[in-house]
């Protein structure tokens, strides 16, 4: 690959091009854990459930029917890649990505989105899930460039809440990537 090959891969917000040297494909990602494309961008997919209705039926065969409907969507629109499900525990009521996010209970959220992602999966799709792994509240939309602040928590803790949830997505679901989450963990 050459270097301006290589930008192509790391500097692209919906998806990457071909490039022909190595026989890839172009690839289309986009955001949208409710609707692909969302409501700003036509064609856009079918509407679904936001994570936390989806969540509340404790039903995971539903997650992964939920998934390969999600799929479907994807699929027929030529989306390769999906930037959801959220992970992230509800840990407030000013949460601003509960809506995206499954539950506070890290194994209700880890099951449902891991059997999600095996149905999206299905139907050739991948997707990157949402944040590694403290989110809060992201940038500091008043003050772009600084971050919003630091979480505290002891390994244990850390292991026994969020990762648990981003354990059970990875291994069981089988999810292929992540973003970030711009937040600090403790002093770094």
């Amino acid at each position: 690959l050459t270097i301006s090959e290589v930008y192509t891969l790391v500097n692209n917000y919906y998806g990457t091009k071909k490039i022909d040297s190595i026989g890839k494909i172009p690839l289309a990602d986009y955001d949208g854990p409710a609707q692909i494309k969302g409501f700003r961008q036509a064609p856009r997919g079918v509407g679904f459930p936001i994570m936390t209705v989806v969540a509340s039926t404790w039903n995971p065969r539903l997650g992964y029917n939920y998934g390969k409907a999600f799929g479907d969507s994807a699929l027929g629109l030529g989306v390769s890649g999906l930037w959801g499900w959220a992970m992230d525990n509800h840990r407030s009521s000013f949460f601003g990505r509960a809506n995206e996010s499954a539950s506070e209970d890290p194994v209700l959220a880890g099951k449902m989105i891991a059997n999600i992602v095996q149905g999206f999966n299905t139907r050739g799709r991948y997707c990157f899930l949402k944040h590694f792994s403290y989110y809060i509240t992201g940038w500091n939309h008043r003050n772009y460039g600084k971050l919003c602040g630091a979480v505290y928590n002891t390994e244990q803790g850390f292991r026994e809440t969020t990762l648990k949830a981003f354990r059970y997505a990875f291994v069981e679901g089988g999810a292929l990537g992540c973003m970030t989450s711009y937040e600090g963990l403790g002093a770094e």
